[in-house]
């Protein structure tokens, strides 16, 4: 999921490649039915796109922290949060 939304960006050719490397850096965890049932648990909580919450249970579920400019979306749920923005 975050590969496909950061992929998404409008970037030049070069910005492209060095994004690219970067996300290859990361491991992709795949989606499993624990997950599935913690994104079910959020969803009850708050109304949070799907594409968001599969990422945010997966930080739930592999205990990590999860890295976003969107705080505001995940604040309600029990996730750990990281705004690489904020100095």
């Amino acid at each position: 999921m975050t590969f496909i939304e950061v992929m998404s960006f409008d970037f030049t050719k070069r910005e492209e490649t060095i994004v690219k490397e970067l996300l290859n850096s990361f491991s992709i965890i795949d989606t499993s039915e624990q997950i599935a049932l913690q994104a079910l648990k959020n969803r009850k909580k708050k109304k949070i796109k799907i594409a968001d919450n599969i990422i945010a249970a997966t930080a739930q579920v592999h205990d990590l922290i999860l890295v976003t400019r969107n705080i505001a979306d995940y604040k309600s749920l029990s996730v750990k949060l990281l705004n690489p923005f904020n100095s």
